[in-house]
């Protein structure tokens, strides 16, 4: 809907962050669309390293996951990378709170056969061949932060699951501070969007917060680098890539 209201806009929209403020039309359109929704997420992570569970809830699913993953919170910090295993979306704080409360009472293997019951939940099949195999080991898990390290046997199942993945992501994100778009390509679509919206990357770090409004995957980096250099030469105007 957004990129609907915004190819519906008159004035033309700049691709570089060197643009004017966003225009009050603009905002009023985000605000149409985005400002009323509020979703809360209850959530279950997975850290390799501490072969651990952390149970959560949130209002930014994408925010709890980079401070997860970037050490500001005492809870998980030494446990990261944490996977995002399961979540689900409530409309209400209570609900969230209430589910986040009942999961935290499971066991490992009860919070294991949950995930497999309502696997709806999970982002992506990877995730599920991790859970189905984290179920099938004998050594119990920890839900805490205090725990051994991973042992070797689940290192190699994690190894074999991802070890060979590689995907090539090519992008298109959208600042409405800047009322500009911005393209580019990445092995890793949830890091790269990360670093866009913390200020490390010089190019963006003037546009924050920074939408994700497509993407595409691509097998080798020189299908995903061809890509972005045409969506780079196009303007704003409707177009066909295939």
């Amino acid at each position: 809907m957004l990129v609907q209201k915004l190819s519906e806009q008159s004035e033309p929209m700049k691709l570089t962050r060197f643009v004017k403020p966003l225009k009050h039309e603009i905002q009023a359109i985000y605000d149409e669309l985005f400002g009323f929704i509020t979703m809360f997420y209850t959530y279950i992570l997975y850290s390799k390293k501490l072969n651990a569970f952390y149970k959560g809830e949130t209002k930014n699913i994408l925010d709890r996951l980079y401070r997860h993953n970037s050490g500001y919170e005492k809870s998980t910090k030494l446990g990261t990378p944490w996977i995002l295993l399961w979540q689900d979306v409530k409309s209400t704080k209570s609900e969230a709170k209430q589910l986040e409360r009942k999961l935290k009472n499971l066991s490992i293997k009860r919070t294991l056969q949950f995930i497999l019951k309502y696997k709806d939940g999970v982002p992506s099949s990877n995730e599920l061949l991790l859970v189905q195999k984290l179920s099938e080991q004998s050594e119990p898990m920890k839900l805490t932060r205090f725990v051994k390290p991973l042992k070797h046997e689940i290192q190699a199942i994690y190894d074999e699951l991802f070890g060979f993945i590689t995907m090539f992501y090519t992008y298109i994100l959208y600042s409405k501070k800047l009322n500009a778009f911005y393209k580019g390509e990445t092995k890793n679509i949830l890091d790269r969007l990360y670093r866009h919206n913390s200020g490390y990357e010089k190019s963006t770090k003037l546009g924050t917060p920074w939408i994700l409004l497509w993407q595409d995957v691509k097998s080798t980096k020189s299908e995903a680098k061809q890509l972005e250099r045409k969506l780079k030469n196009l303007s704003n105007e409707p177009f066909n890539l295939y």
